[in-house]
């Protein structure tokens, strides 16, 4: 019998043990976070995060099929496929229960889809989350606005409750090392850190190795794209934002590759990669300047309008109503490009 048949049906045994011993168990909460079939799909596929977005990593080959039942209420299924041609990897796992529908979708490329859907008078809101291989991230919770933001981080930042009760136990399930909540606290820690005690970068100097990545001698081609790249990845959103109709093929070559080495760099961010990547970006600020510390307030001001290259209607010590009023006008600003 062929090595990889062996495998498919030795897995298909385990989960059918496991399934028999599941179902003489008392029903527990609607997660999978206590479930062997989620478990043991943790073995196929693990969760990280990288260059703030989620990474799915597919530690064995081989495709699996099958369902299970661990009582008479509450049904798992469980379905990986692999491509032989493309050496991708999908997960679908499947909850279904009394009180909701729970589906997790995970694919080697990065896709990643949490999608809870409460049944009857189930006190439980709907849940969606999904990350595209390319894109931003969407998340919503109930009948809530859907959010979208171009980070994990940002979505911890910005709703940092809704992460933490309605998106983090699933995702914990194939991160089960990782405290994505505790990581955020830290990336901000780090950012606060920076903007206080980092020496801003030179940011018309940046101007001037894009252009001179258009130079007509490779020498000083390579010697500009060397220097972008030793600025860390403080420099890719920088990059990411320009504008790609100025450029012409050779910088756009170049500009390319330096962001894809950023994103592309091997292990999962640590709190100082985040911060580094994070700290350029004024949406990040905007955040921020919401903060209950007034001092972390008085830094996103700071940060902001020396991103922005001027001074900011926003006051850090006003009351919480004005605060927000001028939090929403400084968004409405920044998004639309006004001075």
């Amino acid at each position: 019998m062929p090595p990889s048949r062996q495998s498919t049906l030795k897995a298909a045994t385990a989960l059918v043990l496991l399934a028999a011993a599941l179902a003489a168990l008392p029903a527990r909460a609607q997660t999978p976070a206590h479930s062997m079939i989620a478990q043991y799909a943790q073995r196929y596929f693990q969760l990280g995060v990288r260059s703030g977005r989620i990474v799915v990593t597919n530690t064995r080959r081989g495709s699996l099929n099958t369902q299970s039942s661990t009582n008479n209420q509450r049904k798992e299924r469980l379905s990986i496929q692999s491509s032989n041609v493309s050496g991708g990897s999908e997960m679908l796992y499947e909850l279904t229960s009394p009180a909701e529908t729970l589906t997790i979708q995970l694919a080697s490329e990065g896709r990643v889809r949490v999608s809870r859907a409460p049944k009857g008078d189930a006190p439980l809101p709907a849940v969606e989350f999904l990350q595209e291989p390319k894109g931003p991230l969407a998340f919503s919770v109930g009948t809530g606005p859907t959010w979208t933001a171009p980070t994990l981080w940002h979505l911890l930042f910005a709703h940092p409750a809704e992460c933490q009760e309605h998106l983090i136990p699933f995702l914990k399930v194939f991160h089960p090392d990782g405290d994505l909540v505790a990581e955020a606290r830290q990336v901000e820690a780090e950012l606060l850190r920076l903007a206080n005690n980092d020496a801003p970068p030179d940011r018309k100097r940046w101007e001037q190795l894009v252009a001179q990545l258009g130079a007509d001698q490779y020498a000083r081609r390579e010697a500009a794209d060397r220097e972008l790249r030793e600025a860390g990845r403080r420099v890719a959103p920088y990059l990411e934002g320009l504008d790609a109709s100025a450029l012409d093929a050779e910088q756009r070559f170049r500009i390319r590759r330096i962001v894809q080495a950023f994103s592309g760099a091997a292990g999962e961010d640590s709190a100082a990669d985040a911060a580094s990547m994070l700290i350029e970006d004024p949406a990040l600020w905007l955040i921020l300047l919401a903060r209950s510390e007034v001092e972390t307030r008085r830094t996103a001001r700071q940060q902001l309008e020396r991103l922005l290259g001027r001074s900011i209607d926003f006051d850090p010590e006003a009351e919480p109503d004005a605060r927000s009023a001028q939090i929403a006008a400084l968004r409405r600003q920044i998004e639309s490009g006004a001075p």
